[in-house]
């Protein structure tokens, strides 16, 4: 896995130049916020999430503890 940070910054840098291309001049990379959450539950639990349009990606993980 790569440097969290560094793969954050890679995506704002392909946004704005995104923006840019767009003509969206007035933008600067400071502006651009990426929001995220993370959500836990059972794979039942999350199926209401399934279908809403804000949900750009996601991942059913497992956690456990380390005895």
């Amino acid at each position: 896995m790569g440097d969290v940070n560094q793969d954050l910054n890679d995506e704002l840098n392909i946004v704005y130049r995104y923006l840019l291309k767009q003509g969206i001049a007035h933008v600067d990379a400071e502006d651009i916020v990426q929001e995220t959450a993370v959500v836990t539950g059972t794979p039942e639990e999350l199926q209401r999430f399934r279908k809403l349009d804000f949900i750009r990606a996601s991942v059913l993980g497992v956690t456990i503890d380390k005895y």
